[in-house]
């Protein structure tokens, strides 16, 4: 008899796989050399395990916010937003201490492609979380439900309209490199603070009145992509010219 493969697991894999595969692609065509390659990816490493554990303890938070019931870590799951900002800000603040050289002035462009890879393989997760059965959206009792097995009754299937809208986005990010980062605040900000309202599982919640933990993240992604826009100038000149002088002196 064949053991059963956890079909949400399988997509988080395969997910991780193309995000690798996005990475080192667009790395290489950035002009990325082996060296500061290796160094990104010891980087990543890290901020996938950091963000794996922030993605249990922020869901864990906001169980015990909507239950009442005491904290207790690693008890609820995982939340995506916790991930990402765990993982980015370890990715962010290792890059700006621990990175020298070339890996630094190469640091922001690196960062966008990281973000779109990022987006890519949440994309995957989304198709995990439809065939789980996990993150579904509300009864309508129109042709837009799908049946759910696990559920024994019919839903919205948000999970494939957040897949569908993430490669589309990823495919934006990847077409505007440079401005990737802002792309990402502002339509995953606002894309998952509208279809938190169609989402059924369970109890959302309200971590402040009116919105549920994720709606409240999603407006403060949409702030940083705000600041992001009115600094950016300051924020990127300095790495891209130091970006043309490495790429001049290679010539």
């Amino acid at each position: 008899m064949y053991p059963r493969l956890d079909s949400y697991m399988v997509c988080i894999v395969v997910g991780i796989i193309v995000c690798l595969w996005s990475f080192m692609q667009r790395c290489r065509k950035l002009g990325v050399d082996k060296q500061m390659f290796r160094s990104y990816i010891i980087l990543g490493g890290f901020s996938l395990a950091i963000g794996a554990v922030c993605a249990s303890l922020l869901q864990s938070l906001f169980t015990s916010i909507m239950t009442g019931e005491p904290y207790v870590p690693f008890s609820s799951g995982t939340t995506f937003y916790g991930g990402l900002l765990g993982g980015a800000t370890c990715f962010v603040v290792g890059g700006l201490i621990f990175l020298k050289g070339k890996s630094r002035d190469y640091f922001l462009p690196v960062c966008n492609i990281a973000l779109a890879s990022v987006v890519l393989a949440h994309a995957f997760g989304r198709i995990g979380c439809f065939m789980g059965g996990c993150c579904y959206g509300i009864t309508t009792g129109t042709f837009l439900d799908m049946y759910f097995p696990s559920l024994a009754k019919s839903v919205l299937p948000t999970q494939l309209y957040e897949c569908i809208f993430l490669f589309a986005l990823y495919y934006v990010m990847t077409k505007r490199d440079v401005h990737s980062l802002q792309i990402y605040c502002f339509g995953y900000g606002a894309f998952r603070f509208l279809i938190e309202f169609l989402r059924g599982d369970i109890a959302r919640g309200e971590f402040v009145p009116g919105m549920s933990p994720a709606q409240f993240i999603s407006i403060l992604l949409v702030v940083t992509g705000i600041v992001l826009t009115v600094f950016w100038d300051k924020i990127s000149s300095s790495s891209i010219n130091r970006v043309d002088k490495v790429e001049t002196s290679q010539q």
